[in-house]
């Protein structure tokens, strides 16, 4: 997925620790996807609602971390890489998140420094984690 990686390099930071590489977004998605599968499975009624999950390179603490962020709506994927304080990257992943599904991508948008978004479908995601 070359789109990814041009998310990560936009939204790197020079020399920093705090770097995703495209094995670590494989893996996660990987990962992701097959707790998704599990969660609709105990709970039917998330089958087919938007949701969302995001990775981060955290590594040295004294760093801004960099960050890639997956909204899932319908059949398709949107990403959104960028970089910010490790606390606050951290708090808005466990619990200062927005109510609304929609409103993560511009809420991290706002509140950190972020690149371009990338959509894809759910499809060509799934293809490349299995592959």
């Amino acid at each position: 997925m070359e789109n990814i990686q041009r998310l990560l390099n936009i939204a790197s930071e020079g020399s920093s620790a705090n770097r995703l590489t495209i094995e670590n977004v494989k893996n996660w998605l990987v990962d992701y996807l097959a707790s998704r599968v599990d969660e609709v499975s105990l709970f039917p009624d998330q089958e087919g609602c938007d949701h969302w999950d995001m990775i981060a390179a955290d590594y040295d603490s004294t760093d801004n971390v960099q960050f890639l962020a997956a909204y899932f709506s319908s059949s398709q994927v949107t990403f959104l890489a960028g970089t910010g304080n490790p606390q606050a990257v951290r708090s808005f992943a466990e619990n200062d998140f927005p109510e609304n599904v929609a409103d993560i991508l511009p809420t991290l948008s706002e509140r950190f420094s972020a690149g371009n978004e990338w959509t894809v479908s759910l499809d060509e995601v799934t293809r490349w984690t299995l592959g």
